[in-house]
């Protein structure tokens, strides 16, 4: 238990219980992330908007997010996010060896060239915040990029970190 008492499904009100219990049988779990966000109705609301953004983006397709989530967590050591997320990438089919293959190797990822740089853009991202140069972006919007989708994608991947750090200062890892 962590130092929040009112996260969690049995805390929450009618209405977020409703999306959790959505949540869970959609994935067979309730992340901890969202059972942290839970303490706070407004935070819950934006941070559920923020889930059904993604789901319905227009470039960033489901295989691509969910393996630019397991790559973030892999490489930022957000141990319950890359329980999550390879929880999932098991469920659709991929090996752990293939995942820790991935995890060192982003080429060999089953995505387009042009998802593989986003990916790799992204990861740099998390590691140097000084690592982005005006020639990247270019380089990406010439693969197909907006610079909205990269402006996205790069906002998943700080907002797990920042949801990484929450779930250590509030003792729920």
């Amino acid at each position: 238990m962590g130092l929040l008492k009112k996260t969690g499904k049995s805390q929450s009100n009618q209405a977020v219980q409703e999306v959790l219990s959505n949540i869970e049988h959609a994935v067979g779990m309730i992340p901890k992330p969202v059972e942290l966000i839970t303490a706070s109705p407004g935070l819950f609301k934006n941070y559920i908007g923020n889930i059904t953004y993604y789901q319905n983006h227009p470039n960033l397709n489901f295989e691509l997010l969910l393996f630019l989530r397991y790559l973030v967590a892999r490489k930022n050591d957000l141990t319950a996010c890359i329980e999550f997320n390879e929880s999932l990438l098991v469920k659709q089919g991929f090996s752990q060896s293939e995942l820790d293959s991935y995890a060192v190797l982003t080429e060999e990822l089953p995505l387009e060239e042009a998802e593989i740089s986003l990916i790799d853009f992204v990861l740099a991202a998390t590691k140097d915040q000084n690592s982005a140069s005006r020639e990247e972006v270019e380089h990406l919007t010439k693969r197909g990029w907006t610079e909205a989708d990269i402006l996205d994608a790069t906002s998943l991947a700080f907002s797990m970190k920042a949801s990484g750090a929450m779930l250590q200062l509030f003792k729920m890892v």
